[in-house]
């Protein structure tokens, strides 16, 4: 081979590692590299992933909203009674937090499937049918403290009534109970909220329940209780 041919050579084997260079470097930055998100992945995220992890904790459930057909719950006990997995360590929380300071929170009713919300309602028309009421009227009285079949907040498993003295002893007195006094000062640190205002009560619906708690979430209820809502005017639906 003639010396002439080695310049022509060494131009080549220059060209070939000039081009390979620029190959690899443009797949790279095609592919994004290894353990890197490409672009049209990056913006299928949820643009808010914590909103859509509160949406259970916000779940609106009254006179008119009535539970989705297909809602499940999966409970978990506190103590001898059934709530939302999700909120019985806060609840518990609570509880043992107010036993430190010598106040005993007894649930008295939480989590009650819809069929067994239909027997208590049905079973409060047919006492006050005895009494003399109509049907309908008897209806109308009771659904002013019962929830009809498929608005209760406690067959959302989020709802808890603590009682003052047996099970059945929910009486507007306990807004002068130690258990109330420090459920105002404390429940919002855990997430719950006085459901059932006594000055809301043409807004939710329901007459004045100082004993019924309901879970938001810790955010939430200290912005509801810090501005004095109730569930409806913070979701807006007022």
């Amino acid at each position: 081979m003639g010396k002439k041919a080695y310049p022509l050579m060494g131009g080549l084997l220059i060209l070939c590692i000039l081009y390979a260079l620029v190959t690899h470097t443009s797949t790279a930055v095609s592919t994004g590299g290894a353990g890197q998100a490409s672009p049209a992945a990056a913006a299928s995220e949820p643009a808010h992933p914590a909103d859509e992890a509160d949406d259970w904790q916000l779940i609106l459930v009254n006179k008119t909203h009535i539970m989705p057909e297909d809602y499940t719950v999966s409970t978990a006990k506190v103590g001898a009674y059934l709530v939302d997995r999700r909120i019985a360590e806060p609840l518990s929380e609570m509880i043992d937090a107010a036993a430190e300071e010598g106040v005993t929170l007894r649930i008295g009713s939480a989590y009650r499937s819809v069929a067994y919300q239909r027997d208590v309602f049905d079973r409060n028309v047919e006492q006050l049918k005895k009494r003399g009421y109509s049907e309908e009227r008897a209806k109308e009285i009771t659904s002013e403290s019962i929830a009809d079949p498929g608005t209760s907040e406690h067959s959302l498993g989020l709802a808890v009534d603590f009682a003052r003295g047996d099970n059945t002893d929910f009486v507007e007195s306990y807004e002068k109970t130690e258990q109330f006094a420090w459920l105002s000062a404390h429940a919002a640190e855990y997430g719950f909220i006085c459901r059932y205002s006594k000055d809301k009560e043409s807004i939710t619906g329901y007459t004045y329940e100082p004993w019924h708690y309901r879970y938001v979430g810790a955010k939430h209820a200290r912005e509801i209780s810090a501005k004095g809502l109730c569930l409806e005017e913070y979701l807006g639906e007022v």
